[in-house]
């Protein structure tokens, strides 16, 4: 079991590895306070309000705020020690007024108050559960939400915690089920990313689609493919235009391929004269190409396939479309941070935390919502490789 410590950097949108710097770490969890980590480290400085996040092996384990730092000399050396707390602290700041009727229940008030920090990144409320009933209305005036949750949570013997978190749907490549994103238009370059899983191999023929971009006569889309004839080994495509044309064509390496129960991001990036495909932050497959880029309205058909007898099931985590080619650090930036993407030019943003009436939110501002139609489930890990989520997990101590 190996322990990476990381601290974000503001100036650089990006995390730091600290664990070379860092000579004690204590992870706490307790049954009335909120979950924190105890750090010390040698010449490297702490700033209160800093992000910080634990893995173990290459899953996050912890992520949070560092709230309380002291430091002093060691040996000639600046000697830091810091406590970060979870999440959850961000609800200190949140007053609140609010009157709960009675037999509202203790999880309702967990979801209503979990809403607060949305604005912040979201937060995955399926770990809520019900809980007891209130016996009497409760009015609350000029307290802190996070007292409060943490109130609900003493009263009804409950554990309140705040986890590391991957969101995302689940489609099972049959025809009727998809996502459906109704756009006006559509850049002419562009980078558009993925955080996909395939859920099982497929049969030795035919191919999925991971999204298409529909129009009158034009069309490009990406897919995985399932053959594997030696003359085309690869296993995701990236073709733009007129899908007759196979020149307009590009496919990742054999060595790249999507591993079953793997998550990773597949990249697809076009800046007028070069199309080109990334896994993870990896360049897999460049080719000059200047096709004709359909940019009129159309749909954007996520995980959806016509006719046929091959279905590849597959998850999304997040997919997001830029109006600009991202640069080697903005790509790296995304893939290590998915909770934190560049927004610069971001175009469409749909992370799948909050599923919704079949409906997924548009988080870039523009509200073009995606709808899912047939079979789409929603589920989620906790621990992951790579966050797009908070847990907010409210459940009993004991459970029989």
């Amino acid at each position: 079991m190996v322990l990476t410590l990381e601290l974000y950097d503001e100036s650089s949108y990006s995390w730091s590895d600290k664990t070379d710097k860092c000579i004690r770490l204590r992870h706490s969890i307790s049954s009335h306070e909120l979950e924190s980590i105890e750090f010390e480290l040698i010449g490297e400085d702490v700033s209160v309000g800093q992000k910080i996040r634990v893995k173990r092996d290459n899953n996050i384990i912890f992520e949070g705020i560092v709230y309380e730092r002291s430091r002093k000399q060691r040996g000639g050396l600046l000697s830091v020690r810091a406590t970060a707390y979870s999440y959850l602290i961000l609800y200190d700041r949140q007053i609140i007024y609010r009157i709960y009727q009675t037999g509202i229940k203790a999880g309702e008030i967990i979801r209503d108050l979990g809403k607060l920090i949305d604005d912040e990144f979201p937060v995955n409320l399926n770990g809520v559960e019900d809980g007891d009933s209130l016996l009497s209305p409760w009015k609350i005036e000029n307290r802190s939400a996070l007292e409060i949750v943490k109130s609900v949570a003493r009263g009804t013997n409950y554990w309140l915690r705040m986890k590391p978190c991957l969101s995302y749907l689940v489609l099972d490549g049959q025809p009727g089920n998809y996502i459906l994103v109704n756009l006006p238009r559509f850049p002419s370059s562009f980078t558009i990313a993925l955080l996909i899983r395939k859920d099982a191999q497929p049969p030795d023929y035919g191919f999925e689609w991971i999204f298409r971009y529909t129009g009158s006569g034009a069309r490009w889309f990406g897919w995985v493919s399932a053959t594997i004839e030696p003359n085309n080994p690869s296993s995701t495509i990236f073709r733009i235009a007129d899908t007759s044309n196979d020149n307009n064509e590009i496919h990742l390496s054999s060595g790249s391929k999507l591993g079953v129960g793997e998550w990773s991001w597949i990249i697809y990036w076009y800046d007028g004269s070069t199309m080109r495909i990334y896994k993870n932050s990896e360049l897999c497959a460049e080719k000059s190409e200047t096709p004709q880029v359909y940019t009129s309205s159309a749909s954007l058909q996520i995980g959806r396939h016509g006719s046929g007898d091959y279905h590849i099931p597959l998850s999304y985590g997040q997919f997001l479309i830029y109006e600009k080619p991202l640069n080697e650090n903005e790509i790296e930036r995304l893939v290590a941070d998915p909770l934190n993407p560049p927004l610069d030019k971001l175009f469409l943003y749909l992370n799948f935390t909050k599923f919704e009436n079949n409906t997924i939110h548009d988080l870039s501002g523009n509200g073009n919502d995606g709808v899912a139609y047939g079979d789409v489930s929603q589920d989620y890990e906790v621990y992951p490789q790579y966050v797009n989520s908070m847990l907010l997990e409210f459940k009993p101590k004991v459970i029989a």
